[in-house]
């Protein structure tokens, strides 16, 4: 356990009876944190693709990895990258911007570079600059959750501007070239079926609606089952 600027820990030495030491921050290189299962189960909750649930269970690990936050080896680099993108699949809006607001700089350029693009997106810059931003995020790296989250706020902001083939190129980008962050998926894939109902593409989005399948718990896939029909769009 943390009391401000000590830690208190159990130690067992030459086979002798456990005491409590007691350790001052400053003198410490590392920590090396067990494996959370709480974390183990909210990574699989966010293959899934179930964000509500994400943010649920790594409620109570994020105020634990909080308190280590300022020593090498703590966990909430891992927390971060599971609650952000849960809080954008969720819709969590007002949770996100709190967050960010609160923001404590971490020595992950990924994470760095995914709040940079959240504020610019908040802050409402131009389009232009931020798709620039945005793709210099993306160049060498589209697996990263900064990757992941520009394909996102990309597509979103196509979508607004009723750009709808930019709109499914940058939300199949994020199917293509960001996989691993499955919490996203389902959130990329509504976006395309409704840049297709845009543009009056069934055919296409028939696709997107067979991999929404994959996320059955996700809200996406319960939005998805609840749109009426699409029809073709005469030229």
């Amino acid at each position: 356990r943390r009391d401000g600027n000590l830690v208190f820990a159990k130690s067992t030495l030459q086979g002798g009876p456990q005491e409590t030491v007691m350790i001052a921050v400053n003198s410490i290189e590392r920590i090396a944190f067990p494996e959370d299962p709480l974390l183990r189960e909210a990574t699989a909750l966010a293959y899934a693709g179930d964000a509500p649930s994400v943010i649920h269970k790594t409620a109570q690990v994020f105020s634990y990895a909080k308190q280590w936050s300022d020593i090498e080896g703590n966990t909430m680099p891992d927390v971060l990258k599971l609650i952000i993108p849960s809080f954008i699949a969720a819709g969590k809006k007002a949770e996100l911007n709190r967050l960010l607001e609160s923001w404590v700089p971490t020595k992950d350029l990924d994470l760095e570079k995914t709040v940079h693009l959240l504020r610019l997106s908040e802050r409402g810059v131009h389009l232009a600059e931020f798709e620039l931003e945005c793709k210099r995020s993306i160049e060498g790296a589209p697996g990263t959750l900064s990757a992941a989250v520009a394909w996102v706020v990309l597509g979103k902001t196509a979508l607004e501007a009723r750009q709808w083939t930019s709109a499914i190129r940058y939300f199949t980008s994020l199917r293509l070239f960001s996989q691993n962050w499955r919490v996203l998926q389902p959130v990329a894939l509504l976006g395309a079926i409704e840049a297709c109902r845009g543009n009056g593409s069934p055919d296409q989005a028939s696709i997107f609606f067979s991999d929404l399948e994959e996320y059955p718990e996700s809200a996406q896939a319960g939005i998805a089952r609840s749109l009426p029909p699409l029809r073709s769009v005469s030229p």
